[in-house]
This record gives C-alpha cells, structure tokens and sequence, in this order.
C-alpha cells in the first residue's frame, strides 16, 4: 500500500487472483490493511481490454411467431413460437445480416439498409392462410404468447418462461417496434441498430457491501465505467477526485473481491486481466 499525505492507494491486479475469474476474483494482499472507523475509499483508475461480443450467451435468442389461426384466439390452428439461438460472437450490421437470415428460415430476406440504420426483413407466404409472421418487441413477446395461449407450439427441446424479461434478446438488439402497422406482417423493418456490446460496466467490491445501490437490486457497486473505445482496445477509466468516495464496510481486511457486471447484474466477462487502483482516505471527505 502506496501513502501520501492522509492519502492511502492499493495497487491491484487480477493476475494476481488466488481464486475465481478476470470479471470475479478475489485478491488477497501481502499484509493485513486497517483503516479507522471513518475511512473512506473510491476507485482512483482501472484499465482492462474491451472484448465483449456482440451476442452473448445471455442475450443470443430470438423470438418470432407464425400464426396460423387467422388472428383469432382458439382459432384451432397450432401457432408456432420459434426460439432461435443466435451464435455468440461480435458482429457488424452487415455479418450480422445473413446469420438473421438463417435463423429466420429459408423463406426470408434480411437486408440491411446503411442509409436509416435499420434492416429489412421479407417473409414468403408459407403457402397456407390465413398465415401472419410477427417479430416482436421484447416487451411483447410475451403478450403474443399469452394472447394466444393455448395453441402455441414451441420448439421441441427449448423451454419458454412466460414473465420472465426478453430485455436481454436479439429482438432487443433489433429494436422492433412496440406496434406494427395494420396489414404488416409478412415485410418489416427494424428500429435503429445498436451493436454496441455493453455502453458500460459495473465494478463491484466487497469492501462496499450494503453502500450503494444498483437499480438491478447490486448493493456493492462502486463504479461505472463507459466503454468508450472500439473492440480489442483498452478501456481506461480514471477518476480524479475523492467526491465519490464511499466508506469501507471492512475495517480490517486482507482480501477483496472484485466483481465487472453488466447493467442487468450479470459477469461480463473481459478476457483480459484487470488493473485497479483504489485511494483510502483517512477520514470522511464528507464530514464537517
């Protein structure tokens, strides 16, 4: 541990882990670190790789329904739900388009327009009506499953969870929209696309157990670091100041985890190792 002034910094590094991964590892520290009751600490820089892929496996599947009961509930005719794993990977807009049109099927064509940012998809007529294809917002994935609720066939193999969020899912990705025009159901077009992988992590510690709180539910997050740099390079955070610093829940501590997040709560995973520089300070900055 580095001191300057009231001023106390560790240097950590998660090649040094003694357990876990590069986005959830635990450190332990050469010496016993203790801090009095009214330290406080923030994280001064961390640096890692930014790898993250496009499609993850928390957000690869896709949803799509072909209704063959004229749109009428009970109609008697089996609907199809079709859940298609997209492969993991980072994409462009243009490599992403013939893999979306794999896996919508051999009936279809996905094109991607450069000019709006958007992609065009055009359904054949599977040769049997009345029929109606429909690619659905993620918030509504589920209102078109329970609306025609019970004569959706899923797929054989994949099991569909009413309630749970389609929030992570390549139809969020493609940015459907929440209606669609009366009469569309064989020709749509797609919102903007995004394929930023994640606009930011979080980075959680122990030492800041029950300080914070994330809207996901996370109570030990002590940073948000914007991934503002193109894929393979290295993303630097830096913070200059104690004006977030927390107060430590640990008074006496050897080891510390740490943990990078997504905005959902999940472990985003860097393929890197993480650099992280932490500042104690020896008393409240916020005190009077």
């Amino acid at each position: 541990m580095a001191t300057t002034g009231n001023t106390k910094k560790l240097f950590l590094d998660s090649r040094y882990k003694v357990e876990g991964t590069d986005a959830d590892f635990l450190i332990e520290l050469p010496v016993d670190v203790d801090c009095t009751r009214t330290s406080s600490f923030f994280l001064s820089s961390c640096s890692f790789a930014n790898t993250y892929q496009t499609v993850t496996t928390f957000n690869n599947m896709l949803y799509f329904f072909l209704i063959m009961s004229g749109g009428v509930p009970g109609g008697g005719n089996p609907n199809t739900l079709f859940m298609v794993q997209i492969p993991t990977g980072t994409y462009t807009p243009q490599t992403l388009a013939p893999v979306l049109q794999t896996a919508f099927g051999p009936i279809n064509t996905v094109t991607w327009q450069p000019a709006s940012g958007t992609y065009n998809i055009e359904f054949q007529q599977p040769g049997v009506l009345p029929s109606q294809y429909v690619i659905p917002n993620y918030q509504d994935i589920d209102l078109w499953f329970n609306f025609y609720h019970p004569d959706v066939v899923a797929p054989a193999g994949i099991s569909y969870v009413p309630g749970v969020s389609k929030m992570q899912s390549i139809n969020a990705l493609l940015n459907m929209p929440v209606r669609y025009p009366a009469g569309e159901w064989h020709s749509f077009q797609t919102g903007v696309i995004d394929l930023s992988p994640l606009r930011e992590v979080y980075l959680h510690c122990s030492l800041a157990s029950n300080r914070t709180l994330h809207v996901n539910g996370a109570r030990d997050c002590i940073a948000r670091i914007p991934i503002d740099v193109g894929y393979g390079e290295v993303v630097a955070y830096r913070h200059l100041g104690p004006t977030d610093a927390l107060s430590s829940s640990d008074v006496h501590f050897r080891t510390i985890r740490f943990q990078l997040r997504d905005w959902a709560g999940n472990l985003a995973p860097t393929g890197s190792f993480v650099v992280i520089e932490l500042c104690f300070l020896d008393s409240d900055p916020y005190a009077a």
